[in-house]
């Protein structure tokens, strides 16, 4: 009888490991342990798809953290002198300076993506995946947990279901099909977000780099039926010095010392959206 008792305990027993979801709260904690500390200079290589014809830029991005970036632009092959720009994110602006010289600022677009990918406090990042309508409100409420007797686990939240995204198995955060973003099960890497207005990045073939920061090599990025894909190219950690500290003042775009700093876009529609919109 024992022995048939144990049979059942074993055979039962992976489907119930494999069942068990990790409460919301702790999903996006896990997340932000893996992007890192201190400042990063990450490039990458942008390309969109125009038909036969492929068009790509360099990126260089200069990250302290989800709330501070800096970001150059310059062209590549055909793209080359013909697109340059350098963008400052600080305190929910993005700051720039115009063709004319002159420098601005605007509120970060909603569609703005690289904070999803550098956040180091899952506090910062939840009220944005509710104010961008991927996650529902009451997702903010999630908690830990106080277990006992009569609550030996913690209720199921209906926004936290598995599923599978790229082949892996991942922990599906949201309100459905149409919005959502979507955590790899066991390393916790962002493998999708899917946004309500048909924008959606996929990331793939993660790497460990300097301070435990954890990056995507790949990522797609689809929107209004085009597409740009984005490959990492290096990841280099930078000291807190005075200098790179003032890479993220909106004071170091300063035309006079480089008229590199101006805006200059191309004609191209797409690219205009890109860099308008998602950047």
């Amino acid at each position: 009888m024992k022995k048939t008792v144990l049979c059942l305990l074993l055979l039962f027993m992976p489907s119930v490991v494999l069942a068990y979801i990790p409460p919301y709260w702790m999903i996006m904690s896990r997340v932000a342990e893996n992007h890192g500390r201190g400042i990063y200079q990450v490039d990458q290589r942008v390309s969109f798809s125009h038909g036969e014809e492929n068009l790509s830029v360099r990126e260089r991005w200069f990250i302290k953290d989800s709330e501070e970036m800096r970001l150059e632009v310059v062209g590549l092959g055909a793209l080359k002198d013909k697109i340059r720009l350098t963008f400052i994110y600080q305190n929910g602006k993005k700051y720039y300076v115009d063709p004319n010289g002159v420098r601005k600022s605007s509120a970060i677009s909603k569609t703005f993506l690289e904070p999803y990918f550098y956040f180091r406090r899952s506090k910062i990042i939840k009220p944005m995946l509710v104010a961008r309508d991927i996650t529902p409100a009451v997702s903010l409420q999630s908690k830990s947990h106080r277990y006992s007797k009569e609550k030996p686990t913690a209720e199921q939240e209906p926004y936290v279901r598995l599923a599978r995204t790229g082949g892996k198995v991942a922990y599906a955060l949201g309100k459905g099909p149409s919005a959502g973003i979507w955590i790899e099960q066991d390393q916790f890497h962002i493998l999708k977000i899917r946004f309500s207005n048909e924008l959606e990045v996929a990331a793939s073939n993660y790497s460990s780099h300097s301070r435990g920061a954890w990056l995507p090599n790949e990522r797609q990025i689809t929107f209004k039926s085009n597409q740009a894909n984005m490959v990492l190219s290096k990841v280099v950690g930078l000291s807190g010095s005075k200098k790179n500290k003032e890479l993220f003042m909106a004071s170091s775009l300063q035309f006079g010392k480089d008229p590199k700093v101006a805006t200059l876009l191309p004609e191209d529609q797409i690219i205009q959206d890109f860099y308008i919109n998602l950047r």
